[in-house]
């Protein structure tokens, strides 16, 4: 599942969301009547049962840096056992003009914050975006007991943007009353919408039928930084997919016998760690040196590949584990660097070795 797979960032990030919006169990006078259970928000976060649902939910989206794409997994279930009909998700203008139950208002901001549009919705089907992409709709129908609904929604971000922005959906049941105390709206949000690239994470959400593009050079400086690209599209038929890289703060893998690491390892967590169409291609810029032998590469499911720059060369459009271009600065120029250009069939680390 896309949400449980976008590693520590999204878990410190949910983690945030429910310190921030104060997750509370269903109580007070103006819920004692409430017979509606509904859950709202992340699927990774979705309760046992009834009596864990939080008042407000926390939504987890995909890291991104301003002016990127982001995803967000969104899970609304019944867990009781009365049926409720004429369900609806929205999000945007559309949920902001809902009218409010004083007894179960709204997060106090904007659904989607000004400059940010909705790009995508999977399964496609299941929600309609206005023309301005500033507000999303999907027509849930009935959910009996115990039965959900679940949909990924991508949105641009702007950029620049000084600092994270906070979102929300609804959930909205027959005609969303704003008056009473059985409940017929409920909400969850995130204050995290976009925030700026680091040299230890820079993620972007890629969309069906486009190539992975993904670089961290420009927040990295002088030290070592990294290229992704994808040989070919993603499946024009899927969902898209998530990339993220990262230089890692040691170098985080076993050397070796024979070999010397130089720097530390870089990170790629590309599409939940599948074979990337076309091979994943690296472009690493090692600083301080002028020659490196090898690059390792670890496994994300343990192990490890050495694949030396000479003698090496990639060969045809779909060969991995090759190398398809080395350079160097001259000994005396400052910076000194190296960089090398090779390509493996999915993600994991990759170091430098001599």
């Amino acid at each position: 599942m896309f949400v449980t797979r976008l590693r520590i960032h999204q878990a410190v990030a949910a983690a945030a969301s429910a310190t921030l919006l104060g997750l509370a169990m269903f109580g007070g006078a103006a819920q004692a009547a409430n017979t509606r259970l509904i859950y709202i928000g992340d699927p990774a976060l979705a309760p046992d049962n009834a009596s864990g649902i939080p008042e407000l939910g926390t939504l987890t989206n995909s890291l991104t840096a301003p002016g990127g794409l982001t995803a967000v997994d969104i899970l609304v279930k019944n867990y009781g056992v009365q049926t409720v009909n004429h369900a609806s998700l929205l999000g945007g203008e559309v949920a902001d003009a809902r009218p409010d139950n004083a007894n179960f208002p709204p997060p106090a901001t904007l659904s989607l914050p000004l400059g940010y549009t909705y790009v995508a919705t999977f399964p496609e089907s299941a929600c309609d975006i206005s023309d301005a992409s500033r507000s999303v709709s999907c027509d849930i129908g009935t959910l009996v007991g115990g039965a959900s609904f679940q949909v990924r929604v991508v949105i641009a971000t702007t950029s620049p943007a000084a600092t994270s922005e906070t979102y929300w959906f609804g959930a909205y049941l027959a005609e969303g009353n704003a008056t009473g105390t059985n409940q017929d709206n409920f909400f969850a949000s995130d204050p995290s919408l976009s925030s700026a690239s680091t040299c230890a994470a820079t993620g972007n959400y890629f969309l069906p039928d486009t190539a992975i593009s993904l670089g961290n050079v420009d927040v990295c400086g002088q030290t070592q930084s990294a290229q992704l690209n994808s040989g070919l599209k993603l499946d024009e038929n899927g969902q898209g997919g998530f990339a993220l890289v990262a230089v890692d703060d040691t170098f985080a893998g076993v050397v070796p016998k024979g070999f010397t690491k130089f720097g530390t390892t870089i990170s790629a967590d590309v599409i939940d760690g599948a074979l990337v169409p076309g091979g994943l291609q690296w472009t690493v810029r090692w600083f301080g040196t002028t020659k490196l032998t090898a690059v390792i590469h670890f496994l994300d499911g343990g192990g490890f590949l050495v694949i030396p720059f000479k003698n090496n060369a990639c060969v045809g459009d779909e060969d991995t584990n090759c190398v398809v271009s080395t350079n160097s600065t001259k000994p005396n120029a400052t910076p000194t660097w190296f960089e090398a250009v090779f390509v493996t069939p999915d993600n994991g680390k990759v170091g430098g070795l001599f």
